[in-house]
């Protein structure tokens, strides 16, 4: 009697042979009498003896052909995320106000291992992977601040001295005055005819904070 085809999954490579060999790993052997496993697509992985491709799970992709396992699936990329399976690349950045540290599912992930919404004291913009914290002088009193200029001046007599504050610091130093936006509780200030300037970085006079 005529030879059988060889079932999906398995192939053979020489014509007639008797028996059918299991598709090796990182081919999928699709279809009756298949001479020559398919090397597995992107997006996917294949273990031995497989029909169908199996998709790389959410949270992940694979840019590359003939992955043998869940294994050869990357995380997503910090400051992306993976809502669909079989994904070749990320799908889009982290959503401002939320961070994805590797492996995010959602571009707006709460509670989860894999990223969550933007920290007190920081601020997230789009593609962030961890929280950043508001610059010295500024603080944020909520979760989910988006970008930099949305954490808040510290406050009128308050001082800001460290950055990621959820609040403002204490009252400056006695003898000393601090308008909004202070860095520190000590500034160091010029003044002249009662008026008080900080002298910034770049030499700029600005009236943030002084001596009484």
């Amino acid at each position: 009697s005529a030879p059988l085809p060889c079932p999906p999954s398995t192939y053979t490579d020489v014509p007639q042979q008797g028996s059918c060999f299991p598709c090796p790993a990182g081919y999928h052997c699709p279809s009756e009498a298949t001479q020559v496993p398919l090397p597995c697509p992107r997006g996917s992985f294949c273990a031995t003896g497989v029909a169908v491709p199996t998709p790389c799970p959410r949270g992940s992709f694979n840019p590359w052909e003939g992955a043998s396992g869940v294994g050869n699936c990357s995380a997503c990329t910090p400051g992306m995320y993976c809502q669909s399976n079989g994904l070749t690349a990320p799908e889009g950045a982290c959503e401002a106000g939320y961070y994805c540290s590797g492996g995010a599912t959602v571009g707006t992930p709460i509670g989860e291992a894999t990223g969550g919404r933007c920290l007190a004291g920081h601020f997230c913009p789009p593609g962030s992977h961890t929280p950043i914290p508001c610059p010295r002088g500024s603080y944020a009193d909520a979760e989910g601040t988006p970008a930099v200029g949305q954490c808040k001046s510290c406050s009128s007599s308050r001082h800001c001295e460290e950055g990621g504050l959820i609040a403002p610091g204490g009252a400056c130093e006695a003898g000393h005055f601090c308008v909004r936006g202070a860095e520190s509780r000590v500034p160091n200030a010029s003044y002249t005819n009662l008026q008080a300037v900080e002298v910034s970085r770049d030499g700029e006079e600005s009236q943030v904070a002084g001596r009484c």
